[in-house]
C-alpha cells in the first residue's frame, strides 16, 4: 500500500493518500545504509506550481523532461508518472510487468539520443539500479545478472539486440520477471533476486499472446531529444549531475508524486503515438502491406477484393470492408503469390507459406485495424478468417 523513500532526515512514506516525511523513529525494522539518499527531503506541493498535466520548469527540469518525453500530451505525462511511480515501488509480491520502453520515430533507425536511458539514470538519484548492456545479454548465460546485488531494485536491460542468433526474445523473459531470476555473482553463492524490469529499445518488440502481453507495459517516447538537440542543449545543464538544492527538491517531489500516482490509480496505460504503425511496418513485408491496402480500396470501388473473385453465399450486402467479408484464405494467398511473381513467372518469395501468410493477415487486423478478435472458421474445405468488431463471435 506505500512506497518509502529513505533520506537523511527521515523517510518519506507515499500512497493513495497522498505523500509525507516522517521521522526515523517511526519507522518499523531498518534499512540497508547505502539505500539512505544523502540530501534532506522538503515536502512541496507541486500541483500548486502549476498544471501537473502540462508542467513548465516551475515543477522542475525533471517535470518538463518528462512531459517533452510524453509528448507533451497531459494523459501521455499521468501514464509515465505512474509506471515510474510503480518501477519505484520497491514491493514484489503482486502482478509482476516489465517496462518496454521504445521510441516513436517512423524511420526505423537507431538515430539515440531520444532520452530513455536518461530516464533510467534519473532513477538511481531515489533507488539502487542496474544498467545492463542488452547487447550483450543472453537469455541462456547464468551470469547474465552478475551487476546485481542484494540491494538492486530496478534493472534496465539498454540497447537490446535485434539481430542474429542471440537477438532478444521477450517470451524468454517471463520466468525473469514473474519468479525473479537467479543471479549468480563471482565468488557467491547465486540468489533468487526480484526487481522492476526495464527494457529499452529502439525497435518494438513482437509480443503476442495474453499471458505475454500481461506482462508488459510499452511506452512511447516522443522525438523531441535528438542527437541534434540533446537534453543539455535544452536544460543547459547535465540533468542530475548539475542540480542545485530547488532542483533536486523538485526531482525529489516528483518521485513522490509519482508513486502517489501510481497508488491512486495503478499502471494507467498509454495513449500510443506511432506503436501500431512501427509494430506492423516490423513484423509484416511491405509486399503484404501493399496487398491489403490495394484490397481495401478495391474493396470500397467495387465491392470485391478483386476482379474474378468468387463470393461465398454470406457476403454482406452493404457496402463490404476487410471488418466484414469472410476471407477464404487460401484464395487470398494464392492470388498474393501471383501478384509476387517476376515477368517470367518466378516466385519471388519462395520462403512465404500459408500459415505465415495467414499470421501476417492477423498482425493487420491487429494493428492497422484494431481488432484482436479473428475468427477462423472451416467449411466445405474451405478456411474462412472473419476479423469481428466489438468481441462479436
Amino acid at each position: 500500500d506505500c512506497t518509502y523513500f529513505y533520506y537523511r532526515n527521515g523517510f518519506v512514506e507515499c500512497s493513495k493518500e497522498g505523500y509525507k516525511l516522517r521521522p526515523y523513529s517511526d519507522m518499523r525494522g531498518g534499512v540497508w545504509s547505502d539505500m539512505v539518499i544523502d540530501r534532506d527531503f522538503e515536502s512541496i506541493d507541486i500541483t500548486e506550481l502549476g498544471d501537473i498535466g502540462t508542467p513548465d520548469r516551475n515543477a522542475g527540469i525533471t517535470a518538463d523532461f518528462f512531459f517533452k518525453l510524453a509528448n507533451q500530451d497531459p494523459d501521455r505525462f499521468y501514464s509515465l508518472c505512474s509506471i515510474i511511480g510503480y518501477s519505484l515501488h520497491d514491493y514484489y509480491e503482486t502482478d509482476l510487468k516489465a517496462i518496454l520502453f521504445t521510441d516513436s520515430s517512423l524511420g526505423g533507425h537507431d538515430d539515440g539520443r531520444s532520452g530513455k536511458t536518461l530516464l533510467f539514470k534519473l532513477l538511481q538519484y531515489v533507488r539502487k539500479v542496474v544498467d545492463i548492456n542488452g547487447k550483450n545479454f543472453k537469455h541462456d548465460d547464468k551470469s547474465r545478472y552478475s551487476q546485481v546485488e542484494l540491494t538492486t531494485q530496478i534493472v534496465a536491460l539498454n540497447d537490446i539486440n535485434n539481430k542474429g542468433k542471440d537477438r532478444f526474445d521477450f517470451e524468454l523473459m517471463y520466468n525473469d520477471i514473474t519468479e525473479g531470476p537467479m543471479v549468480k555473482r563471482m565468488y557467491e553463492d547465486p540468489f533468487r533476486k526480484f526487481f522492476k524490469l526495464w527494457i529499452l529499445t529502439y525497435k518494438t518488440l513482437a509480443i503476442h499472446g495474453d499471458s505475454l502481453k500481461d506482462r508488459v507495459v510499452e511506452f512511447e517516447v516522443s522525438n523531441y531529444f535528438k542527437p541534434s538537440h540533446r537534453p543539455a542543449d535544452e536544460y543547459k545543464m547535465w540533468m542530475g549531475r548539475d542540480y542545485d538544492q530547488k532542483q533536486w527538491q523538485l526531482h525529489d517531489n516528483l518521485m513522490c508524486y509519482c508513486a502517489y500516482v501510481f497508488h491512486e490509480q495503478g499502471i494507467i496505460q498509454p495513449n500510443t503515438i506511432n506503436l501500431e504503425a512501427r509494430k506492423l511496418k516490423q513484423e509484416v513485408i511491405v509486399e503484404m502491406l501493399e496487398f491489403l491496402g490495394d484490397i481495401q480500396l478495391t474493396l470500397q470501388e467495387h465491392s470485391l477484393p478483386w476482379a474474378e473473385y468468387v463470393t461465398p453465399g454470406n457476403w454482406p450486402k452493404e457496402q463490404p470492408s476487410l471488418l466484414n467479408i469472410p476471407i477464404d484464405v487460401k484464395a487470398w494467398y494464392h492470388k498474393f503469390k501471383d501478384l509476387n511473381k517476376d515477368p517470367d513467372g518466378k516466385d519471388q518469395l519462395p520462403w512465404l507459406k500459408q500459415n505465415k501468410f495467414t499470421s501476417y493477415l492477423k498482425l493487420y487486423a491487429e494493428y492497422e485495424l484494431k481488432i484482436t478478435n479473428v475468427v477462423s472458421k472451416r467449411s466445405n474445405n474451405v478456411t474462412w478468417l472473419y476479423f469481428m468488431e466489438g468481441g462479436e463471435s
